[in-house]
C-alpha cells in the first residue's frame, strides 16, 4: 500500500504532498547515537615474580549527534563583511 506525506499550512489548505514515502525525520529535533571508542595496548604484569603477557583495554562512551561530521566552519557573514561591498535590491 502506497503511502503519502502531506503537509498543511492551515486546516483546509495543502501546502505540499510526497508520494511513496518510506519513512522521514524532522531535521530540528536533535538526535543523539550512543558511540563507543575502545583502545587496547598489549603489555606485561609482573605477579609474584612471573612476567605474563596481558591486553589493556579501555571503553569510553559518548552521545554525538551522527549528522555532526565534526568538521569546523568559519562563520558566515554578511554581504559587507565576505565581500567589502554592500549590495542593494533593485526594483
Amino acid at each position: 500500500m502506497p503511502l503519502a506525506l502531506r503537509f498543511y499550512e492551515n486546516e483546509k489548505q495543502q501546502r505540499a504532498i510526497f508520494t511513496d514515502v518510506v519513512s522521514f525525520r524532522d531535521m530540528s529535533i536533535i538526535t543523539e547515537v550512543k558511540r563507543i571508542d575502545v583502545q587496547e595496548k598489549e603489555g606485561f604484569m609482573e605477579c609474584e615474580g612471573k612476567r605474563k603477557a596481558t591486553t589493556f583495554r579501555t571503553e569510553v562512551s559518548e552521545w554525538v549527534n551522527p549528522d555532526d561530521d565534526g568538521e569546523k566552519r568559519l562563520p558566515f557573514g554578511g554581504d559587507v563583511e565576505n565581500f567589502d561591498v554592500e549590495f542593494k535590491e533593485v526594483d
